[in-house]
């Protein structure tokens, strides 16, 4: 299994390029953005795919909304691509959690990893949905109950269990700082490992091999 998770993207990109290998298709999941206007949305696949294509990537959207109750559609689909890479980026945990759950990618991602078939990378809520369930993320940013057009209306409180750790990203930043705080306090409080990742942090997972990279303060 390999996992790459992150707080923001591009923080250690020469550490996910030797992870990834030689296969450089990405597929980029943007579905927890889907509460963004049709311009917020499409402005946020733009750079996306713009900073992956700089990286040395070649990028393929993998927008989930087309393979709800789709899963053979969806399985077809990946393995059409033949992705060295399937990265989530950040948004709503709540929504992207669903849009997992919609199209099968849940089941799809736990058996495909358990194969070593790609790397998941995913930035915050990208990173934070590997975790055993969710309830520590409820927060005014993450509001489990926003329901985008299309999207089942319940909220699903467990994470797809690939990693016992609890992610905490943006630790060190003002914006979502107090947030992440409350949620290691709470981690911490029920005996279970929270994992505080700055905005220049990531968590690289090959096979056994677990490391926290972090990039020196200037």
């Amino acid at each position: 299994m390999r996992l790459f998770l992150e707080s923001m993207w591009g923080e250690h990109l020469s550490a996910l390029h030797e992870l990834v290998g030689d296969n450089k298709t990405v597929l980029v999941i943007l579905n927890a953005s889907d509460r963004k206007s049709g311009l917020g949305r499409a402005w946020k696949r733009f750079k996306h795919l713009h900073h992956w294509r700089r990286a040395g990537f070649d990028p393929v959207e993998l927008d989930l909304r087309k393979f709800f109750d789709k899963k053979a559609k969806l399985k077809k689909f990946i393995k059409s691509k033949s992705p060295g890479l399937i990265y989530a980026a950040g948004g709503n945990t709540f929504i992207l959690r669903r849009a997992y759950k919609q199209s099968s990618f849940d089941d799809i991602l736990v058996a495909d990893l358990k194969e070593d078939k790609y790397v998941y990378a995913g930035g915050s809520a990208g990173a934070v949905i590997v975790c055993k369930d969710l309830a520590y993320y409820i927060n005014p940013d993450d509001d489990p109950t926003e329901t985008p057009k299309g999207y089942d209306t319940w909220p699903i409180m467990d994470g797809l269990g690939i990693i016992r750790e609890y992610i905490v990203p943006h630790y060190d930043t003002d914006w979502f700082g107090p947030y992440a705080k409350q949620a290691v306090r709470e981690i911490t409080k029920a005996g279970k490992k929270a994992i505080k990742l700055r905005d220049s942090d990531g968590l690289l997972v090959h096979g056994r091999r677990v490391e926290l990279l972090r990039k020196a303060k200037k």
